[in-house]
């Protein structure tokens, strides 16, 4: 089994600016079963700042 990357390239669209790219972490995950999302729900636009959907996730 391959190790998960440590942190992820995420592509993200704003209303406002268009498509972008930011870098993000992977939060821990719990090991006593709980089901946690280790990646975030959404992202910020780097440009205008306000909230953005995601598009695609890829590992780096």
């Amino acid at each position: 089994m391959m190790a998960k990357a440590r942190t992820v390239l995420i592509t993200g669209e704003c209303g406002k600016c268009g498509k972008f790219d930011v870098v993000r972490k992977r939060k821990p995950v719990r090991s006593d079963g709980c089901p946690e999302r280790d990646l975030p729900n959404n992202v910020v636009c780097p440009t205008c700042r306000c909230w953005a959907e995601i598009i695609k996730v890829k590992d780096r």
